[in-house]
């Protein structure tokens, strides 16, 4: 009976070590994953998406003259600008006065330079958030040895690098038809700066 029992207890005792051999040997336990939390980033805010409002602002650039006449001539042609712009969404209207001081050398006797060119126009464009891009029209008047009153039209676009400052160009042909013995066209091609106040 002493035998018996100590039979058994080895039995069970060896049971015990061989356990976790017929169970795929020793559990270890992997540590828990951790995951780290989204980071949340704000979006960036939007710049120049509103057109309305004042503003004024400088242009540098080069004109060309071309006519029906003996008058040609090129230089370079700068100014102000003036304007005010009202945004519906989607679409930009406004006006501006805008003056270039020129001294293009006609080459013609006794009509000898353009040294002023001024505009009054109004303004319609699409607003492409930091883009806007418009088309313009209006009353002109070249000023020199010849003083005449005429119109124009054009294309520009403007982008907005701040909330108050813009940077832009645009491309204006302006039309003379009343000069002695002929027409006048002027071409301009300038680059703008503007100030949103």
């Amino acid at each position: 009976m002493k035998k018996l029992a100590t039979i058994a207890l080895f039995g069970l005792a060896g049971g015990a070590l061989a356990a976790p051999a017929f169970a795929g040997g020793p559990v270890i336990v992997a540590e828990e994953a951790t995951v780290a939390a989204p980071v949340m980033q704000s979006a960036p805010m939007p710049v120049g998406n509103d057109w309305g409002g004042a503003y004024v602002g400088g242009q540098l650039g080069f004109g060309q003259v071309g006519s029906t006449d003996p008058f040609q001539g090129e230089g370079l042609i700068g100014g102000l600008h003036a304007g005010y712009r009202m945004d519906f969404g989607t679409f930009v209207a406004g006006a501006e006065l805008a003056w270039d001081f020129a001294s293009i050398d006609l080459g013609a006797l006794n009509v000898d330079t353009i040294d002023s060119i001024g505009r009054l126009g109004l303004q319609g464009g699409a607003d492409l958030g930091q883009a806007l891009v418009y088309g313009t029209v209006g009353l002109a008047r070249i000023g020199g040895d010849i003083d005449q009153d005429g119109s124009f039209y054009g294309l520009g676009m403007d982008y907005a690098l701040s909330d108050t400052m813009t940077l832009g160009g645009q491309v204006i042909q302006h039309e003379f038809d009343d000069v002695p013995a002929g027409s006048l066209d002027t071409t301009l091609v300038q680059a703008r700066v503007s100030f949103a106040f």
